[in-house]
């Protein structure tokens, strides 16, 4: 059986719908960017929580670009405006303001495209495509992404428009609504909040991508 059969069903409609308040899974990515026509490669893997009650998220995101390996884990705790910034190796840790508005996964801001099943016979499901796009208008992102009826993000693909030159391609599994609440307590190594620090924004592209080693630290 699929594991996305655990999740309570939702009846997705073309306006849209929402995954459950409290959810965790894997994620795949590979990727291709140019940089002055040189292609650029990269693969990782991130475990995602998310939880609505809370406002908090969490990513733990182990990586490698040009053979290069990396590891980093982003701690967002919107009620309390704190974003953690945490190396997986060294467990340095920085603190910044964040004041951004905790999202749900929701496809009601995307376009509805088309439905499609995925497997074989009682090894299947349905799956509905969305699309949207992000950013200004010289650097957007296209974003297209298959979810389950139950609102389970199953595969995606991001791409860059205008001045952007690089193809993510995404793939999720072993979900689940039952995790520890520890993944979001940042280590003793975090200082408390300096206000000469600046407000502070993760664009996951940038940590994926090829500058995410520069940003973070080799490990």
């Amino acid at each position: 059986m699929l594991l996305w059969a655990v999740l309570a069903v939702v009846v997705v409609a073309t306006n849209g719908c929402c995954a459950p308040d409290r959810w965790s899974a894997y994620q795949l990515k590979a990727g291709l960017e140019l940089i002055k026509g040189s292609p650029k490669t990269q693969v990782g893997l991130s475990k995602i929580y998310h939880d609505t009650a809370s406002e908090r998220s969490a990513e733990v995101i182990k990586y490698a670009a040009e053979g290069e390996k990396n590891g980093v884990k982003i701690i967002s705790d919107h009620k309390n405006k704190r974003l953690y910034v945490i190396n997986l190796k060294t467990n340095a840790c920085t603190v910044h303001n964040f004041d951004k508005p905790f999202r749900r996964f929701c496809t009601d801001s995307s376009q509805y495209l088309y439905d499609i099943k995925l497997g074989y016979g009682d090894n299947s499901l349905t799956a509905h495509e969305y699309y949207n796009e992000l950013g200004p208008d010289d650097g957007k992102v296209g974003h297209l992404y298959l979810v389950s009826d139950a609102c389970i993000p199953l595969q995606g693909v991001n791409f860059g428009l205008g001045k952007l030159d690089f193809l993510i391609s995404s793939g999720w599994g072993s979900f689940t609504t039952d995790f520890d609440d520890s993944v979001f307590v940042p280590p003793s190594t975090c200082p408390p909040l300096n206000f000469s620090q600046r407000e502070y924004g993760v664009n996951i592209f940038d940590v994926i991508r090829n500058n995410g080693p520069l940003k973070y630290g080799k490990l």
